[in-house]
């Protein structure tokens, strides 16, 4: 019950101090534009990195062979071509 009282009376304040109310709302949102904006430079910086990967379909079902079409549309997705064996990959990608 003392929790609702807290709550009842912070209510009361914020209702009668409208400047306050206007601040808890428009501060985060003159936050969040100020630091998309200091960070856009960041972000692209990144824009255009491609991934490459390697491929291995061990399945060769219709589910892998659709994800490997869904993988083959995505412009930054670059398949990396290697007939080494699976070992081989597997390796590389652990290092």
């Amino acid at each position: 019950m003392p929790v609702f009282a807290l709550v009842k009376k912070e209510l009361k304040l914020l209702l009668r101090d409208w400047h306050a109310l206007l601040l808890l709302f428009v501060m985060p949102a003159v936050f969040i534009l100020v630091m998309s904006l200091a960070m856009q430079s960041g972000f692209a910086s990144h824009a255009g990195v491609s991934v490459h990967y390697y491929l291995l379909d061990q399945d060769r079902g219709p589910e892998s062979s659709a994800l490997i079409k869904r993988l083959e549309s995505v412009p930054d997705f670059k398949l990396t071509e290697s007939t080494a064996p699976a070992d081989e990959l597997i390796e590389r990608v652990r290092r």
